[in-house]
């Protein structure tokens, strides 16, 4: 879980088995464009050049950055 992430950072969106197939974002790599610091804890992630609120316990931090 990525809870405090850097702008730039890579990332990837993981949900629970019971939520995966409902989830379109599921599994998917992209880079953190800005950080939530206050509540709610979402984080906007850029994925395939769309921006995405995504959770900050549905993020996995991933050593390979999204092209």
């Amino acid at each position: 879980m990525v809870s405090n992430p850097k702008p730039g950072a890579a990332c990837k969106v993981w949900y629970c088995t019971t939520l995966r197939d409902y989830m379109p974002l599921h599994g998917k790599i992209g880079k953190v464009v800005r950080v939530s610091r206050g509540k709610p804890r979402n984080h906007v992630v850029e994925i395939d050049g769309e921006e995405y609120a995504v959770p900050y316990g549905n993020l996995i931090e991933v050593e390979e950055a999204p092209k």
